[in-house]
């Protein structure tokens, strides 16, 4: 599976309750980076995900952390937003993401 497949089945597993925040998230980091694979992805697919990334990396799940720094992280509804948005984009903006979805995500 290229990281880009594996992007799709993160956001689509997530968007049908396989995936919990923190799972998905550690995920992502683990698939995205260090080398963002901005070869396989289209100019559109690249900004959506980076526009999802900026909340994605930023999410902690300890309150501490929230208060500790206002606004420096994400919380589990904003991430769930980011993540749902982007999925809702790649539908819209995305065929290799609705052959995805299409072939079943398999």
């Amino acid at each position: 599976m290229t990281k880009k497949e594996s992007l799709f089945y993160l956001v689509q597993r997530y968007c049908v309750g396989e995936y919990e925040i923190p799972t998905f998230c550690d995920a992502f980091y683990d698939i995205y980076y260090p080398d963002r694979p901005i070869d396989e992805l289209t100019e559109s697919e690249f900004r959506i995900f980076e526009k999802m990334a900026k909340t994605v990396d930023r999410f902690s799940e300890f309150e501490s952390d929230h208060k500790m720094c206002p606004n420096a992280f994400s919380t589990e509804e904003e991430v769930d937003a980011a993540i749902r948005k982007a999925a809702e984009e790649l539908e819209r903006e995305s065929a290799d993401y609705m052959d995805y979805i299409e072939r079943g995500s398999k």
